[in-house]
């Protein structure tokens, strides 16, 4: 089956559009398992004991 010119004109511009959103689902995956909103809240709660000192 050929792909006729619409399809390939669909294909090339929808395709970096697909891939921004798997490296951007990826990116905020591998955050989240490291831990960032922990380590963030920790640094609230720091500063929040630092005022109090």
């Amino acid at each position: 089956m050929k792909i006729g010119i619409t399809g390939k004109l669909f294909l090339f511009v929808c395709s970096p559009g697909a891939a921004v959103v798997v490296v951007q689902g990826a990116a905020i995956r591998f955050v989240m398992e490291r831990g960032f909103l922990g380590r963030s809240a920790e640094s609230v709660q720091l500063d929040r004991f630092a005022e109090l000192i």
